[in-house]
């Protein structure tokens, strides 16, 4: 679904073509093991089926900034940096969790 929502075709990654027309027989039937925002923002881009419309959430192509759960202050500094600048090519951003919702961080330079 992943590959789908990112125009890229799944037969790279070994998938059959029974296996990507079922995708959204087994996504209808909750036989995806996902987080909610992840598959429903994946099929929102991927558009697979008029009956899985899916919902957009553009936290999910966002580095998330959650120290209990991912505290950059643990890799060493030398590498954090230039590690964050190849992230942020290959995505839309930070984002950070506030009240229960994933907040876009506008100013990079705040970054532990």
């Amino acid at each position: 679904m992943f590959l789908l929502a990112n125009n890229v075709d799944p037969s790279i990654m070994g998938y059959q073509k029974e296996d990507i027309e079922f995708l959204p027989a087994r996504i209808a039937l909750g036989a995806l093991r996902l987080d909610e925002d992840e598959r429903d923002h994946s099929l929102y881009l991927a558009k697979l089926s008029p009956n899985l419309k899916g919902k957009e959430h553009a936290h999910v192509e966002t580095i998330h900034l959650h120290k209990p759960t991912s505290d950059l202050e643990l890799v060493p500094a030398r590498f954090r940096f230039p590690l964050l600048k190849i992230l942020a090519k290959y995505t839309k951003g930070f984002t950070t969790l506030k009240e229960g919702s994933w907040i876009p961080v506008e100013n990079s330079a705040s970054l532990p």
